[in-house]
């Protein structure tokens, strides 16, 4: 009933836009934001929804979590509005996850896109060491302009969450792994590193390879996104998070910085990136608000 409860007022809620993003892969939350992308190794909360589901059974939590990003390239700007909810408060770390998000899209004058995209995530642990997470996700994407067009379909999500050691974590996901032939959901592999995801120090890598989106601009080629990021939270109270990497699409060298405050009850986090190179240099820039719910005895 509380879940219920907290999905009718999160859809409820939502009547705020967000946007998404001009040229590239899809805004992977403001935490990761802030640590240029990372995180499918250590991917909790939000972040498990965007980065890697199983995640999600990392730590026990109930959020209820807000956030807006915008993104412009040259004359390209995007804005994304998404709410999720994540419960892994179960006596066994079975954890489910749901979220909404709504795109408005200026691609070039007179070139518009827009549209809804919304999934329910689960992850299981299967002992202490290993966790399993899985996710379906439906997009409507509708372009007006001189090339219109619609993007529509189902699509899913699968990962695997490793703790082999200590504070070592590891993540593989897969994404996006029906073809919608749309670049706000590329076909991907990916694969992160996280040292210390339970501690006040968290050091994470990522590295992304992108199927379709060469191909659906029409060429060819291998496309590796690389992507690092640090995180430190001093008192229990204020995170600060830097990182950098680079994007396979546009072959673009990438700075990102992000901050939090943590309070008992919820949290506020800022997220920033920036291009350090290309003809339209990409700027990110992501705000969110998280609830921490208790957990039931």
């Amino acid at each position: 009933m509380r879940f219920l409860l907290a999905t009718l007022s999160c859809a409820a809620a939502i009547a705020l836009s967000f946007p998404a993003r001009a040229a590239a892969p899809p805004v992977p939350g403001t935490r990761s934001l802030g640590m240029a992308g990372s995180l499918r190794g250590a991917a909790t909360g939000d972040s498990a929804l965007t980065l890697n589901p199983s995640g999600m059974s990392l730590m026990r939590a109930y959020v209820i979590e807000a956030a807006y990003a915008h993104d412009s390239a040259g004359s390209a700007t995007a804005n994304l509005g998404r709410l999720s909810i994540v419960d892994s408060t179960s006596g066994f770390n079975l954890a489910g996850g749901i979220y909404y998000q709504y795109l408005a899209q200026d691609l070039a004058p007179g070139l518009d896109r827009s549209g809804h995209e919304g999934g329910v995530a689960l992850s299981l642990p299967l002992g202490e060491h290993v966790f399993i997470g899985g996710m379906a996700k439906y997009l409507r994407l509708k372009t007006t302009g001189p090339a219109p067009g619609m993007a529509k379909g189902f699509t899913f999500d699968a990962g695997i969450t490793l703790k082999p050691v200590g504070a070592v974590t590891i993540g593989v996901v897969g994404q996006n792994l029906a073809d919608l032939h749309t670049d706000r959901a590329p076909r991907t592999l990916g694969g992160g590193i996280a040292v210390g995801a339970t501690a006040d120090f968290l050091l994470a890598f990522d590295a992304v390879y992108d199927f379709t989106t060469k191909r659906d601009l029409g060429s060819s080629g291998k496309v590796w996104n690389f992507m690092g990021g640090a995180e430190y939270l001093f008192a229990k109270r204020f995170a600060l998070r830097a990182g950098g990497g680079r994007r396979g699409i546009t072959e673009a060298g990438y700075l990102s910085a992000g901050a939090s405050y943590v309070a008992q009850v919820g949290a506020v986090d800022f997220g920033f990136q920036q291009d350090l190179g290309g003809t339209a240099k990409e700027t990110f820039i992501g705000a969110s608000a998280r609830l921490f719910l208790p957990a039931p005895e």
